[in-house]
Formats: C-alpha cells, sequence, structure tokens
C-alpha cells in the first residue's frame, strides 16, 4: 500500500481527466478492502488527505470556489467511500469491524462531516455539487448497510435543514434512500420520531416551494423535486 500511495501521489500534479482520476481511487479502495482491518482507516485517510486539503483550501478561498473543481474532489471521495468492502462486511454483527470501530467508510465519513457541511455553506445553490455530495452519503449507505445507522440521527435532520434553505431534488432522494434501508417495520425502532420529522419538514417545504407566491403554482418548474417526493 505504500508504494501505490507513492504512486497516487505522483498522479496528483498530471492532467488527468476526472474520470481517471475516480478509477485510479476505485482500484486503490479495492486494494484497500484486502488489507487487514486496522489498517483500512489510515488507507483511506491517507488516500482522502490531498482531496480533503484541495477542498478545504477551495472552500476557505475569500475570492471564489470553483464549483467543478469542488464537485471533481467530491466525486472522488464518492469513489473511495463507495469501493472499500471488507470481506465480512456483510454481517451485521461483525466482530473484527465491531472491534475497529464499525465499517471504515462509516467511520470516514464521520470525519469528512464538517467538510461536507462547509461544501454546502459555500455552494448550496449548486445544484451539481449538491448531488454530488448526496452521493457520498448515499453510496456510504449502500455500501456499509447496518454499520450505516449510527449516522443516520445526524444525517436526516442535516439533510432536512439543508432542503428548507435550497429545495435541491438531491435531498429529498438521499431521505429515501435512508427510509428504504432503515424505516420498514421493525427495522424503524428508534428513528421513527426522526422519520416522522424529515417526512413533515419536506412535505411542508416541498408544498410551500410548488405553491410559489400563490396566484401561479410552481409544480410543473420542478419536476425532479415532485418525482422525489412522490
Amino acid at each position: 500500500m505504500q508504494q501505490l500511495l507513492q504512486m497516487y501521489q505522483g498522479t496528483l500534479p498530471l492532467q488527468l481527466q476526472p474520470a481517471d482520476r475516480v478509477d485510479l481511487i476505485s482500484a486503490l479502495a479495492f486494494v484497500v478492502s484486502m488489507m487487514e482491518m486496522r489498517h483500512m482507516l489510515p488507507a483511506m485517510e491517507a488516500i482522502a488527505q490531498p482531496l480533503v486539503a484541495r477542498l478545504s483550501a477551495t472552500l476557505q478561498s475569500p475570492e471564489s470556489s470553483n464549483p467543478n473543481e469542488v464537485a471533481a474532489c467530491l466525486e472522488q471521495l464518492c469513489a473511495l467511500l463507495r469501493s472499500v468492502t471488507p470481506p465480512s462486511a456483510g454481517a451485521a454483527q461483525d466482530p473484527q469491524l465491531a472491534a475497529n470501530g464499525g465499517h471504515p467508510c462509516v467511520q470516514m465519513l464521520d470525519k469528512l462531516w464538517d467538510t461536507f457541511a462547509a461544501v454546502f455553506a459555500r455552494h448550496g445553490t449548486s445544484s451539481n455539487c449538491m448531488e454530488k455530495l448526496c452521493r457520498c452519503y448515499k453510496h456510504t449507505a449502500r455500501n456499509c448497510g447496518d454499520w450505516f445507522r449510527p449516522l443516520v440521527h445526524k444525517l436526516i435532520p442535516q439533510v432536512c435543514q439543508w432542503f428548507t434553505q435550497h429545495p435541491h431534488s438531491c435531498f429529498l432522494y438521499m431521505c429515501n434512500v435512508c427510509l428504504t434501508s432503515f424505516g420498514q417495520n421493525e427495522r424503524v425502532g428508534d428513528l421513527l420520531p426522526t422519520f416522522t420529522e424529515a417526512y413533515q419538514r419536506m412535505t411542508q417545504a416541498t408544498f410551500t416551494l410548488l405553491n410559489g407566491d400563490g396566484s401561479q403554482l410552481k409544480l410543473v418548474d420542478h419536476p425532479d423535486v415532485v418525482d422525489d417526493f412522490f
């Protein structure tokens, strides 16, 4: 892995296409998935570090922050969160994962939480950036299964708040991913109040958006929101 990390760092100054960088990180993630459990998170952090540094520098720039560059960084981080899959991750109570603090992708996403919040604060109006941001959450949830559950308690209220500020349809979709995974029958458990409040808040925000100014309905102006809310 150390040799691969050196190779990866050597590619950073190169003029590669965004899709090539995503493929590179997906390949590194495959190798990380074969490592001993205790080495996985440090390896992920080493891969993510240049991307997080670039994101932070862009977001903190007092002049302009390029949404396309932010979106490209998010897409690469998404490839990491989507592709690291420990062989035993399918087991809901895997003792190795539990002994190492849970699924490494959930731990990695938790470490990225403040950075992702800063992305929204700076580029909440960009539908492309928000779509890429939600993909990070979505693919981590689908990759990690039940190990993602501890993050749902803070993710859902955050996404609801974002939707009331900037009603992108991807926020509705993200809530739906969590509902589909954890909201069915006995699986909902202590998440029921969180989901109930989210449904109420997002319903109110959606109908406020679609009602427009009261004289002209905005239903046809927001087809993605209508689709994902339905």
